[in-house]
């Protein structure tokens, strides 16, 4: 699912990239100076704001995110239905410009509200848990507050215009998920075998890294102000 999402992603960036660059006029890059607009991210589509306070440091704010429905997915073996994933994420982030006027390193904290919901066909299992027949899972992070690190890079003026093309590229640090588990199925009101199932729906994503560590690419369109 998600590197579907990425996969999109770059192969966009890849087609404009040498237009963009060829194209592109060097900055006059002056503090005080607001720009607006959207981004395309792994994390859905979220609207931007930022303030360009000097030629090294400026700050944004992004909020948005996306609902993505799956109807079926095999993964790991297993069989997986009615799929829901909604990012909502709220990002400020501090922008650092070094080197040439367009590359930075980016720092930021996140508003994390992201819900993830997943039904899981257990009637194949092992023991009591086969009884539950179908799982659902909701599962959201523990923490809300996450930090993140990356870099990206502005191509400013494009066309000889007020539009800035941007690119970032970082890593969002969620941590665990924890998971709310209902059952149908005569083994729905056993405690130990809801116990498993609930442990066992709870390991299956905190096992993966990007659960813990999401991959965040974006691709963006901003006018300056």
């Amino acid at each position: 699912m998600m590197k579907k999402i990425a996969k999109k992603i770059w192969l966009c960036l890849a087609l404009s990239a040498p237009f963009l660059i060829e194209n592109a006029v060097e900055a006059n890059q002056k503090g005080g100076k607001w720009n607006a607009g959207v981004r395309a991210s792994t994390l859905g589509i979220q609207g931007e704001i930022g303030y360009l306070f000097n030629e090294t440091f400026a700050m944004r704010l992004q909020a948005g995110g996306y609902d993505h429905y799956i109807k079926s997915l095999k993964f790991d073996n297993e069989d997986y239905h009615k799929i829901r994933f909604r990012p909502i994420i709220t990002t400020l982030y501090a922008d650092w410009y070094f080197l040439t006027t367009w590359w930075r390193a980016s720092a930021g904290i996140s508003y994390n509200h992201t819900k993830v919901r997943i039904h899981q066909d257990l009637s194949k299992h092992p023991g009591d848990i086969a009884y539950m027949a179908i799982l659902q899972s909701n599962y959201r992070y523990k923490n809300k507050i996450s930090p993140y690190l990356g870099t990206g890079v502005d191509f400013r003026n494009i066309f000889c215009t007020k539009f800035i093309f941007s690119i970032d590229a970082g890593v969002n640090y969620f941590g665990e998920v924890k998971v709310k588990a209902f059952a149908t199925g005569p083994a729905a009101g056993n405690p130990a075998a809801m116990a498993k199932a609930h442990h066992l729906a709870e390991k299956k994503l905190n096992d993966h890294w990007w659960v813990k560590c999401y991959p965040t690419f974006s691709i963006g369109l901003k006018y300056e102000i």
